[in-house]
């Protein structure tokens, strides 16, 4: 009875330590599987970071490739970039700059009819700046990206007005865009609001300018 009770203790004690190897065989293989897919995903990602890197030094620096977005736009959207210049006549970027979209219609009317009524008032960056304070509600407004270039989507095509305005604090300057548009364009283009295509004039019939 004894040697029965020594030889059913033994199966047990078997059947425990085979019971141990198995769940420690079962950890070791989804462990080591676990690994295997990891490594994969960093060996994918990698890959994919060095292909970015690779398409990136064809290009002088990363604020040149913020301005070779070009292409041509759907009939209804809008896109474009906001380009400011350094003092050394470099381009710099302009990242959260609001931008608003204006039906032309409305803004012609504010310009014929409201605008004339400040005009003594707007022989300045401060009296224009006030002027256009008083611009009506804008359709949408959006803010330019990290590289200075926002998307506008349309509600319908048509003619269409693109406003916005910047103060540079350390030269003093302010710049402000009244760019229209027609997105039935054959070429819908992007639109680029530089100094060079800023108002000018502080006549109201000559502040709407061609975008393209």
């Amino acid at each position: 009875m004894f040697a029965a009770k020594s030889v059913e203790k033994s199966r047990r004690i078997v059947w425990g330590t085979m019971i141990l190897a198995a769940v420690a065989l079962t950890t070791m293989v989804i462990f080591i599987g676990h690994s295997i897919v990891l490594s994969a995903k960093n060996i994918r990602i990698q890959a994919e970071h060095d292909s970015l890197m690779e398409r990136l030094s064809q290009y002088p620096s990363l604020e040149e490739l913020a301005y070779l977005r070009v292409g041509i736009a759907p009939q209804d959207e809008v896109h474009g970039w906001l380009v400011l210049r350094a003092s050394d006549g470099t381009r710099t970027l302009a990242p959260t700059v609001a931008v608003r979209l204006y039906q032309r219609d409305d803004i012609t009317a504010f310009l014929a009819d409201e605008a004339p009524k400040l005009m003594e008032n707007m022989q300045n960056d401060l009296g224009l700046r006030m002027c256009m304070s008083l611009l009506p509600e804008p359709l949408l407004t959006t803010l330019t990206n990290q590289f200075g270039a926002f998307d506008i989507k349309l509600p319908e095509p048509g003619q269409y007005v693109i406003f916005s305005e910047v103060s540079i604090q350390h030269s003093g300057k302010y710049y402000v865009w009244l760019l229209e548009f027609n997105s039935n364009d054959e070429v819908n283009t992007p639109i680029e609001l530089s100094p060079t295509n800023a108002i000018r004039s502080f006549d109201p019939r000559l502040m709407l300018r061609e975008a393209r």
